[in-house]
C-alpha cells in the first residue's frame, strides 16, 4: 500500500512539474556543450562512467555529467570532499559530479548544491542515460535547459525531443546508445525549431 501511495505522489509531482519544451534539432557540428544524467544503480557504474567519459572526450565537445546514486550502497559515504576516493575524484575532474542517495528525500526528490549548479548550465545537447524510468532522474530532467533533449525510453509526459530505443524496445548499452545519438545528430541537417 505504501509503495502505491509513493508512486501516486511521484506521478502527481512529475505532472505538476511538467514544462513546455521549445525543442530544436541540432546538427552535430553545431553542438558546443553536452550535459548528461546517469543513474548509479549497478556495481559496474565506475566502468560505465569511464567509458562514457572516454567516448565524449573523443567527440571534442565540452561535457558535464551528473551521476546520481538512487539506490544506497554503490557510492562510499563521503562526509566532506576530502573523503572522496581517488577514482571518483578523477571523474569529477572530468566534469562528472556525484550525488549520494542521502541527498534525496524519501520520495526521491533531490536536494543538492551539485544538482543546483548543474541545472544552471545551458546545454546544446542533453542526454538522459535513464534506462529504467527512474523518478529522481525524470524529476531533474524537468529543470534542464537544453536545445535538444534525448532519452532512452519514451516516458509519458517527458521532455525528450528525441527518443532512441533498441530494436523491440531493448535497452542499449550506454556506449552503443551514445554512438546512436551521435549518428543521428550527424544526419540531422536542420537546426530549425520544431
Amino acid at each position: 500500500m505504501l509503495k502505491f501511495i509513493k508512486e501516486y505522489i511521484r506521478n502527481k509531482t512529475l505532472r505538476n512539474k511538467s514544462v513546455q519544451t521549445n525543442a530544436t534539432f541540432v546538427n552535430l557540428r553545431d553542438i558546443r556543450s553536452i550535459g548528461f544524467l546517469y543513474n548509479i544503480s549497478s556495481p559496474n557504474f565506475l566502468e560505465e562512467l569511464k567509458n562514457i567519459a572516454v567516448f565524449l572526450d573523443k567527440q571534442g565537445i565540452l561535457y558535464w555529467g551528473l551521476a546520481i546514486e538512487t539506490k544506497k550502497g554503490f557510492l562510499p559515504q563521503m562526509e566532506t570532499a576530502d573523503d572522496m576516493p581517488d577514482f571518483l575524484r578523477e571523474l569529477e575532474e572530468n566534469q562528472i559530479s556525484f550525488v549520494e542517495r542521502l541527498h534525496l528525500d524519501w520520495l526521491g526528490i533531490p536536494n543538492s548544491e551539485k544538482i543546483d549548479n548543474f541545472l544552471k548550465r545551458d546545454f546544446d545537447l542533453f542526454i538522459s542515460l535513464n534506462n529504467t524510468g527512474d523518478f529522481t532522474l525524470e524529476y531533474i530532467i524537468r529543470d534542464v535547459k537544453a536545445k535538444l533533449i534525448v532519452g532512452m525510453q519514451n516516458i509519458p509526459g517527458s521532455r525528450y525531443t528525441l527518443v532512441l530505443e533498441g530494436e523491440n524496445k531493448a535497452t542499449l548499452g550506454y556506449t552503443d546508445y551514445l554512438q546512436q545519438v551521435f549518428h543521428y545528430l550527424h544526419v540531422i541537417k536542420s537546426n530549425k525549431a520544431i
